[in-house]
């Protein structure tokens, strides 16, 4: 096999399976590869196991919240762009959220080509800060 022509490895993070899916049919015809996972934990054990090159993670979810998630992903991924999205519309959030490491904050209902463009945008700046090359497995 060649090498890939994705535009990067993505994690989508969001207990609404319908999201999960919507989102990943969105950013896998845009030429990335996703996985998605509805729980914080799972979430976790992906992180462990693959590189990504972002991860699109909600706030509410059962058992681990989306922001604890970022606070411990944080450390243990800096090549990773975080982009928040939520239903939470709330400034406070949004500045806790950025200042644990979130990359971006969009909120739902999601626009589609908002989060393809945020997307790029925050992977693209994580590549000239010198973080990492598109993620490998």
């Amino acid at each position: 096999m060649g090498k890939s022509s994705s535009r990067g490895r993505l994690l989508i993070v969001d207990d609404d399976y319908s999201i999960c899916t919507m989102l990943a049919e969105k950013l896998s015809g845009e030429g990335y590869e996703c996985d998605s996972c509805a729980e914080g934990e799972p979430a976790l054990d992906l992180m462990q196991r693959h590189a990504y090159d972002a991860i699109v993670l909600d706030l509410m979810m059962p058992g681990i919240s989306g922001l604890e998630i970022l606070m411990t992903a944080r450390k243990a991924h800096p090549q990773a762009a975080f982009i928040i999205v939520t239903g939470i519309d709330d400034m406070k959030l949004a500045e806790q959220a950025l200042k644990q490491g979130a990359d971006a904050y969009l909120v739902k209902p999601i626009q589609l080509e908002k989060l393809v463009v945020s997307v790029a945008r925050e992977i693209e700046t994580k590549r000239r800060q010198g973080a990492a090359p598109p993620a490998q497995d």
